[in-house]
């Protein structure tokens, strides 16, 4: 926790510069220490249960006990309290030694802890004091061995990218730390990964730390020992006032110091025993194993750009999505103008030919949906008289999906629009329905919420799906409207 701030002016912090005049490589490692004094940004995993194969089946039940909560209750102090019980009475977390148990809010807290691992992993979002369990998570609770669960954390893991860079290139720490691992001659240090690796923030600076790893090994152990002094006196310092120099009371490597375990165990589960830490070494038996799973990972890896955070959330609890060049491809189109989307599939006609059939249909089929998409954004009254979209209502981001259009009727309540190419199938009442939901219980309670299908055919399947919901005015509370720019119910 930082406890103060102090302001260093910057003679004060070249004078953490001062290595010997016959340290070996002095002007570069001088360089390196200012580029670390400067740089901000870290590979940081939030401290909570070290991802461990011993952990995985106490993260499986904990997971159980709050789907009891999830969605249906707020999560509030009260049902922390609640799920914080149940956790205890099951023996699946210590007994609280504190404050009394009468007092909720000093749960909040402990069940952030016990929280933040399922939201590193994409199990669990809390948005609006509501609990989300996401695809991936539901998939980690209905594991029935020890291997299936380890594969869904692995699974996640291999995924995984920081999305708060500051505008900086999204990175996957598991393909960096794998590239540099395997051209540094299958064997990274404790101290290469704090001082180097740790702070990779783009594809441009793997290569720069395998430069720098091999300079760091010429160094003796002497002169390793006097760098890290220097490092460890670098305090960290605010990228907002970098050039006044304003700090934070601990210094930057006692920080990366301080949450390496949690790092290591994040990295490390997901090679099992392929790769190994002891003795401050980071090592492997499996020299030709490593090499498919590069082949595997780190030839077909994409980092992807999010548009928000929106977008990250519902990408990595989606289990069935991986970070390919086809996904951030199909992500580019959903997420453009159809101007741009159609710039976009000319511009990448390489990448086209080597997508499947099926792969290439969903493409056309988004271009198609994006065109209509632009008509009818244009002028919503086509689609129902007294129709109009909200504020960034074209795409509307939300934790389980991009709505094609959400809108508003003429008596203001919500209208969730979603386009489709061709023939409509009953599935898309299943992602109307949960739109519906989100929209109810995030931005409008009333119960009005209704939605609008557009496609240019509807099958007897999505006629008997409507049908199935039991309700009066199903045919009011999910229109069925053909493409057509004068508007036809169906």
């Amino acid at each position: 926790m930082i406890k103060k701030q102090k302001h260093y002016d910057k003679k004060r912090i070249e004078k953490l510069y001062d290595l010997p005049q016959d340290f070996t490589d002095r002007l570069y490692w001088i360089d390196f220490l200012k580029e670390y004094t400067a740089n901000d940004y870290y590979w940081y995993i939030p401290k909570a249960m070290s991802v461990k194969i011993e952990n995985v089946q106490i993260l499986k039940e904990r997971l159980k006990a709050l789907q009891r909560i999830s969605l249906e209750d707020k999560w509030d102090l009260k049902n922390q309290h609640k799920y914080y019980e149940e956790l205890e009475n099951r023996k699946l977390i210590a007994p609280y030694v504190g404050k009394k148990k009468q007092d909720l809010a000093s749960y909040t807290a402990l069940m952030r802890i016990n929280i933040i691992i399922f939201e590193l992993l994409g199990f669990v979002y809390i948005q609006d004091e509501y609990v989300y369990i996401t695809d991936a998570g539901y998939e980690f609770i209905k594991c029935k061995s020890e291997t299936s669960l380890r594969e869904v954390i692995s699974r996640q893991i291999s995924k995984y990218q920081f999305y708060n860079l500051k505008g900086r290139e999204y990175i996957n720490p598991f393909v960096s730390f794998l590239t540099v691992f395997t051209n540094a001659g299958y064997m990274v240090t404790d101290d290469e990964f704090r001082l180097f690796i740790n702070i990779i923030s783009n594809k441009t600076d793997i290569g720069n730390v395998l430069k720098r790893i091999k300079i760091w090994r010429k160094l003796s152990d002497k002169e390793k020992s006097t760098l890290i002094k220097c490092v460890e006196k670098i305090p960290s310092i605010k990228a907002e006032d970098i050039f006044g120099y304003s700090v934070s009371a601990v210094p930057k490597y006692k920080t990366i110091y301080q949450n390496y375990s949690y790092q290591k165990s994040f990295i490390l589960f997901l090679f099992g025993d392929l790769i190994t830490n002891n003795d401050g070494k980071y090592q492997t038996p499996r020299k030709d194993l490593l090499d498919k799973i590069g082949g595997k990972y780190i030839d077909k890896y994409t980092p992807f750009v999010f548009k928000s955070i929106n977008d990250w959330f519902n990408f990595y609890g989606d289990y069935s999505r991986r970070p390919t060049s086809f996904e951030l491809f199909k992500y580019q189109i959903e997420t453009a103008v159809p101007s741009e989307a159609k710039k976009i599939s000319k511009d990448s006609v390489e990448l086209l030919k080597t997508l499947s059939k099926e792969e290439q249909k969903e493409i056309e089929d988004l271009i198609y949906e994006k065109e209509i998409e632009d008509i009818y954004s244009r002028k919503p009254s086509l689609i129902e008289s007294g129709l109009t979209m909200v504020e960034n209502g074209r795409q509307y981001s939300t934790l389980i999906g991009r709505i094609d259009m959400l809108c508003k009727d003429g008596t203001g309540h919500y209208v969730v629009v979603e386009i489709k190419r061709g023939n409509a199938e009953d599935k898309v009442i299943g992602q109307m329905l949960r739109y519906i939901g989100w929209v109810h219980q995030n931005l409008d309670g009333s119960g009005k919420t209704r939605g609008v299908i557009l496609a240019e055919s509807f099958s007897d399947k999505i006629k008997h799906a409507r049908i199935g919901l039991l309700k009066e005015n199903s045919k009011s509370f999910i229109k069925f409207r053909v493409v057509d720019v004068r508007g036809k119910d169906v």
